[in-house]
């Protein structure tokens, strides 16, 4: 077999295994709150999703994150950033994006009770006095 053809099978079998540990993460994190979840699943997504060269620019492309370990080990120094760098700026970019897409949902599930505590003002209209009675306690 020609270095691509293992390359390729190397590439398939390492994206099995990212595949079975986001469905792992999936469903550990299934309860947990959203903001966590929805932070650990970008994380772990990201750390093992973005791949960058092993050797400069060109060549054999492996995952980031295992490069920058490597790297950090074995060179030491600021020898990691060459592909950490890159992965930072990765992992930036999707929390930003999480953020937004958390913001938004809430900001719909909050626009839907708002409409819906004022459809049911309307179908029962009261004073502003029974109103301001009901939500008051009596002293």
């Amino acid at each position: 077999m020609a270095f691509e053809n293992y390359q390729t099978w190397s590439w398939a079998i390492y994206a099995l295994s990212a595949l079975l540990v986001m469905l792992v993460t999936f469903r550990i994190t299934r309860n947990w709150n959203t903001g966590v979840k929805a932070f650990l699943r970008v994380t772990i997504l990201v750390l093992m999703a973005v791949p960058w060269y092993v050797d400069g620019t060109q060549g054999i492309m492996a995952p980031a994150f295992t490069i920058s370990v490597f790297e950090g080990l074995t060179s030491g120094g600021n020898q990691w950033m060459r592909a950490g760098l890159p992965l930072l700026s990765v992992l930036v970019i999707s929390y930003f994006v999480l953020v937004v897409g958390l913001w938004i949902s809430r900001k719909k599930e909050t626009g839907s009770t708002e409409s819906d505590e004022e459809n049911k003002d309307n179908v029962n209209p009261q004073s502003a006095t029974e109103k301001k009675q009901r939500m008051e306690p009596g002293l």
